[in-house]
């Protein structure tokens, strides 16, 4: 593809790519909402989202989800 001569077509019901997010202070915001674990192809990232009770250092640290 040739941007700006060849546009890219968005599929109907296209609603972007997973990414993280960051903070002002460069730290990831991860909510463990797995969505990277699901369109991974080779499924090579596996998410384990804490317990009911959450993880309160994990939130000062930026690490919201463990084995990213």
């Amino acid at each position: 593809m040739q941007y700006p001569e060849e546009k890219w077509v968005v599929p109907p019901g296209y609603r972007g790519a997973p990414y993280l997010v960051k903070d002002q202070d460069d730290r990831t915001k991860c909510v463990s909402c797995q969505l990277c674990e699901f369109v991974c192809p080779p499924k090579a990232i596996h998410i384990t989202p804490p317990g009911p009770e959450g993880s309160p250092e994990a939130g000062e640290r930026g690490e919201g989800a463990e084995g990213i």
